[in-house]
């Protein structure tokens, strides 16, 4: 027969607030990276930029947009897209850029994001021998950005992928297999 041990209220309360706790800066201290919106020119220029209007958050017809939470990231309050949530659909008139008064987001910079589609193979169903092809079929540059190579696994083109994310959005993968990171 199992003991139960009672604890307090308080004992229980510090003890969640404790993993809470953890939790949150575990995801916090995740990376500093964050992918940004159309039309940005640098992270720079963006940040001094950028006045926190959430014009471009409020138009983005497909709630791509998000303002960035972790007050650790230097972009926090800002605008910023979250792929794994919601990926960027790069829409051909740009609403965001067109509701970007300060000029933070400016056509000319639209075509590219800041970040790139990479495979961890470790983890893609494809590379494990299973057939998986959602990245390349979700993909808008298709065969471009992301092909299949003779060994039937998908290999990203750094050069023409736009970061825009929805292959890290369709990812069947119990941990998205790929990811939008940084440019190098």
């Amino acid at each position: 027969m199992a003991r139960t041990e009672r604890i307090s209220r308080k004992s229980f309360l510090k003890n969640f607030a404790a993993i809470f706790r953890e939790i949150s800066q575990a995801a916090n201290t995740k990376g500093s990276f964050v992918l940004l919106p159309p039309g940005v020119a640098s992270e720079k220029q963006f940040l001094q930029t950028c006045t926190e209007c959430y014009e471009c958050v409020s138009v983005c017809p497909h709630e791509a947009l998000r303002v960035c939470r972790d007050p650790e990231n230097d972009f926090f309050g800002k605008p910023i897209i979250v792929p794994s949530e919601q990926p960027c659909f790069m829409c051909s008139d740009y609403p965001c850029i067109s509701a970007c008064q300060p000029g933070a987001l400016q056509r000319a910079f639209a075509q590219k994001l800041n970040g790139v589609a990479r495979i961890n193979k470790n983890l893609c169903l494809a590379y494990s021998g299973l057939f998986c092809r959602a990245c390349v079929n979700a993909c808008p540059l298709a065969n471009e950005a992301i092909s299949v190579n003779a060994s039937g696994r998908p290999v990203v083109n750094e050069e023409i992928c736009t970061g825009c994310g929805i292959c890290e959005y369709q990812c069947p993968a119990e941990q998205p297999a790929i990811e939008i990171k940084p440019k190098t």
